[in-house]
């Protein structure tokens, strides 16, 4: 194999296929990244068995070839090289030359007939979602998912296609997350969870464009294609929880507020009791025409007002500040409405006006 790459080409490439090594293997070959030169590209492809990358950069291929090169070595090789071009050669036999200008890098190489066979994904059947809209909606969600593996089916997102019509969703026992998308020629239901890690990942490559990303959702394995990326992951088995019967159809009280005013205050209440083991949240206590907030600890106690616009009912109900911490920096509104009941009920974020999104959060027990 013998190929020439601008540095700055082969480093971005790098970059994209690195975040699917794992942190620690068993096996070297997993710590490497595959290079297939053909044609007049290189093409790098990473997995941990659960996750998989392939991303593809132009090149001067002299001689085809196949190899597999330690990834987390290989970047700080590259890394450290002149800028410019640079030239690969070798073989996993006698390992890999890395020169550039006047500098020059010899390296070990691993076997590519070791490398793990690739997921098979059917590409007949896909749907299309701008790059821009895709990140929105996984950002919008991904912060809900849970955290502990004892409950494996909360770890990822679930894809809920039907009609004209995507919605991901989120949960983790004490809050759901939920946004809508509309989408175009669905020929059949679909429902996918997938894991928050690739997810994770997906948004660090997608761009904010409305250039279109195709997902492919097969039954095991999802393919995200963006451009010359492929990020292919298992999907998360199981059956989703029914969160359509969660969510509350009737809501007493419902109040308009300024969603940065809101998040604000919610934050500098946060610094009170953010240290506390035990008793972490904060109060909402509601009167005509305002919210007020509380907190108070061994380190002290905060005291906010914020503005609000309807008819609430005066009730005190205590949250989680986090959790609305991470609920309001990801909308986009300048108004938000926020609905209640009880102080034991759940409450229920969403638009002023349509159903974009929808953030329902627990409150604590007092």
């Amino acid at each position: 194999m013998i190929f020439s790459c601008d540095k700055a080409t082969l480093l971005n490439g790098i970059n994209i296929a690195s975040k699917a090594l794992p942190s620690k293997s068993i096996n070297p070959i997993y710590e490497g990244i595959l290079f297939n030169a053909r044609n007049s590209d290189i093409i790098l492809t990473t997995t941990d068995s659960s996750l998989t990358i392939q991303t593809k950069i132009a090149a001067d291929i002299e001689e085809e070839g196949q190899v597999v090169i330690n990834g987390k070595f290989f970047s700080e090789v590259i890394r450290k090289m002149p800028d410019g071009m640079i030239k690969i050669k070798g073989d996993f036999t006698n390992g890999i030359e890395v020169s550039g200008n006047f500098s020059k890098i010899n390296i070990s190489a691993l076997d590519p007939s070791e490398y793990p066979a690739l997921p098979v994904i059917d590409r007949d059947n896909f749907i299309t979602i701008g790059q821009g809209d895709l990140k929105k909606m996984i950002n919008q969600t991904i912060f809900a998912t849970a955290t502990d593996e004892s409950r494996p089916i909360l770890t990822g997102c679930l894809f809920d296609i039907d009609k004209e019509n995507i919605t991901v969703v989120a949960l983790d026992g004490c809050r759901l997350s939920l946004r809508n998308s509309y989408l175009q020629d669905i020929t059949e239901p679909i429902k996918a969870i997938i894991p928050a890690r690739a997810l994770s990942e997906i948004i660090k490559i997608i761009s904010d464009s409305d250039d279109l990303a195709r997902i492919y959702i097969q039954k095991s394995f999802c393919m995200v294609e963006i451009e010359e990326t492929k990020i292919m992951t298992r999907l998360i088995e199981g059956e989703f929880v029914k969160y359509r019967p969660i969510i509350p159809t009737n809501m007493t009280n419902s109040v308009i507020v300024n969603r940065i005013e809101l998040l604000e205050a919610i934050d500098r209440a946060w610094l009170i009791v953010r240290e506390n083991v035990r008793n972490n949240y904060i109060l909402f206590k509601f009167n005509e025409d305002k919210l007020i907030i509380t907190s108070r600890s061994d380190t002290g106690n905060a005291y906010e007002e914020v503005n609000i616009q309807g008819t609430a009912s005066p009730i005190e109900i205590g949250v989680n500040p986090r959790y609305f911490v991470e609920c309001l920096k990801n909308i986009e509104d300048e108004f938000i409405k926020f609905s209640y009941t009880t102080p034991t009920s759940p409450t229920v974020t969403t638009p002023v006006d349509g159903e974009k999104y929808l953030y329902l959060i627990l409150p604590v027990r007092l």
